[in-house]
């Protein structure tokens, strides 16, 4: 199926919406789900607002998403919209989503999907393209991201380090949780995260750990529960409200004993928080399912023929890897035998192949480095040792996975942290600063200026 609609519409009061499900206009429940949406206050859209619908062939649509496009269809009818004459119902999967996001003056959308300059360091960027499924980029390319564990400071300082627009991440990560230790800021925070990462022309990598944020894991209670709902589902709304792609990573490193997640319980609360996404109209976002090689090597588990920790191919749109020491992407050498987190890792990247997934390395952070700042390092000796052991070996490692797609960069001191792990900022010195924007130089690399090229 391909069908193209452009459509501007308001949406209506709920009375009319009403009267229309009345009338048998909508023949299922879509208006019933929008109206308890909005008596629950997990709708925030605004009175009047313009959207975009767009259904292509092969993009999975919900029973949501098809309910909405006959609201879609009724609402611009009611008001005199049509289909666009430009679009094209014979053209192919990769048309493009349109670039004519017009709003009304009282949302915080721009008017259209060319970023403004927010900062003279922050040029805009080329309107984002999607014409394929789960965001995958072509074979042999990958996406360049910074995120940070907390806030969104690190991001700004590695952007003004790389100080070339040519080579500025295309995707921004952040850290947060359901329900989170402020659950009453959650919507607040993800929604102005939401406008930040927009205003900035990046892709948002959305990591939401099953927890309160204080280390208790909340697997079994969203499973056996229904009190996390409100939570779940006010987020899935703040980002179908966003509507441009984006990566969603849950309940990240799961089978790391720091999270204690629960094998067979962990799999079904993933599901659950996918199935919402979708029923709130969610299908702007790639789900990632992330291990780090720190943790057991249990990823594959099963148990009665159900997974342990593995929520099946339906939820999961990436794999993601969380890779910190070099040990876990550094041969030994000398025959000797690999370290097993980095024999883990590579099992890991094997059953992603096995299941026809791309793979996003959702942390990356030369921990243990401990870069030495410039003015301690007057020869360069320390920052050659540093670029050699961590960094030159990380991008080997990048570029001999193809399956690998996308990484992101974790810019930060760590200096503090309980482990120690030290500082890994590359602006700390030049001679690892200069090596790494070469590095990000190569072809394969897709950083902001490009925007997304999935196939």
């Amino acid at each position: 199926m391909h069908v193209q609609w452009r459509l501007r519409f308001q949406w209506l009061p709920l009375s009319v919406l009403n009267e229309a499900y009345n009338l048998g206009a909508v023949k299922d429940n879509a208006i019933y789900q929008l109206h308890s949406l909005s008596r629950a206050h997990a709708l925030h859209r605004p009175t009047h607002c313009s959207c975009q619908l767009v259904v292509k062939r092969d993009r999975r649509i919900t029973m949501f998403t098809r309910n909405l496009l006959a609201l879609a269809i009724i609402s611009a009818l009611l008001m005199g919209c049509g289909p666009d004459s430009s679009s094209d119902d014979t053209s192919s999967t990769d048309t493009n989503v349109p670039d004519d996001t017009n709003v009304t003056e009282d949302t915080n959308v721009p008017e259209d999907t060319n970023m403004p300059d927010v900062s003279p360091d922050v040029p805009s960027v080329p309107d984002i393209t999607i014409s394929g499924e789960y965001l995958e980029p072509p074979d042999g390319r990958m996406y360049h991201g910074a995120s940070c564990y907390s806030g969104s400071a690190c991001v700004d300082a590695y952007v003004q380090a790389l100080g070339d627009e040519a080579v500025y991440p295309l995707v921004e990560g952040i850290h947060m949780s359901i329900p989170s230790t402020r659950p009453d800021e959650l919507e607040s925070n993800i929604r102005n995260w939401l406008d930040r990462v927009r205003d900035n022309g990046r892709v948002p990598h959305l990591s939401l750990a099953f927890q309160a944020g204080d280390g208790n894991p909340k697997d079994v209670q969203m499973v056996e529960t229904d009190e996390l709902d409100i939570f779940i589902d006010m987020v899935a709304v703040a980002v179908a409200d966003y509507g441009d792609p984006m990566f969603v990573r849950l309940g990240f490193e799961f089978n790391g004993i720091w999270n204690g997640y629960t094998p067979g319980v962990y799999p079904i609360a993933f599901r659950k928080v996918v199935d919402r996404f979708r029923d709130a109209g969610v299908d702007n976002a790639a789900y990632i399912w992330c291990y780090t090689p720190g943790a057991p090597g249990t990823f594959d588990a099963t148990e009665g023929g159900e997974w342990l920790w593995y929520p099946g191919d339906d939820y999961v749109d990436w794999f993601g890897l969380d890779v910190f020491q070099s040990k876990h992407f550094t041969p030994t050498g000398d025959n000797l035998p690999d370290d097993p987190t980095k024999v883990r890792a590579d099992a890991f990247l094997e059953m992603a192949v096995q299941h026809g997934k791309p793979v996003f390395i959702s942390e990356a952070s030369a921990v243990f480095t401990n870069i030495t700042p410039d003015e301690l390092d007057p020869g360069s000796v320390d920052g050659t040792v540093d670029w050699n052991s961590w960094f030159q070996p990380w991008f080997d490692w990048l570029h001999s996975h193809p399956e690998i797609k996308g990484f992101m960069y974790l810019d930060e001191d760590f200096t503090g942290y309980p482990n120690n792990w030290g500082d890994a900022r590359i602006e700390n010195n030049s001679y690892v600063l200069e090596h790494f924007i070469d590095a990000l130089g190569d072809p394969a690399m897709i950083h902001r200026n490009e925007g997304l090229t999935p196939e």
